[in-house]
């Protein structure tokens, strides 16, 4: 994780891999994808907000049943666990979800498309609406997460992808 000020703002940037949870609304957390996705969590009743990034939908749990953030499944209970800790309830957080961009000149458009649809069929199985979304294309993104306000989605061009592909 990277941390940066802009302002009176603190910018935590998120890598694969890894989640970001808050309860002040002067943090930026921000991420950059390719296929991979990330989720923001907001829990706006109770001020407490999230966002992770993750490279692959699942994998097969290993036998000492240690979670990693680089894969969907786990990085949203790693999430939503880590929010409640911090006195979210799940009845009350909203969804937006970003990524999975079918990267040119990448193998990634099978993986961009399974890490969307874990992320909505997670969401959905837990309840947890969706209230924005900008997934798929050929594109990646830059994700700027201002808790209590909005999700900024920057598209990236073709010529910075490949450093997204590298990162990831």
């Amino acid at each position: 994780m990277e941390h940066k000020r802009l302002g009176r703002r603190e910018v935590k940037t998120i890598f694969a891999g890894e989640f970001y949870v808050t309860t002040s609304s002067d943090v930026i957390i921000s991420t950059l994808l390719g296929s991979c996705v990330a989720v923001c969590l907001s829990d706006d009743f109770n001020s407490v907000y999230g966002m992770n990034h993750f490279m692959l939908p699942t994998r097969v749990r290993e036998s000492n049943n240690v979670y990693s953030g680089k894969y969907g499944e786990d990085a949203m209970e790693l999430l939503i666990t880590e929010m409640e800790k911090r006195g979210a309830r799940i009845n009350y957080m909203t969804a937006k979800v970003f990524g999975g961009g079918q990267v040119a000149g990448t193998t990634h458009s099978n993986v961009a498309r399974a890490n969307i649809r874990l992320a909505i069929q997670f969401l959905k199985k837990k309840g947890i609406p969706i209230i924005a979304r900008d997934v798929g294309g050929k594109h990646g993104r830059q994700i700027y997460f201002w808790p209590r306000k909005n999700v900024f989605s920057r598209k990236i061009k073709m010529t910075e992808i490949k450093d997204v592909s590298v990162n990831e």
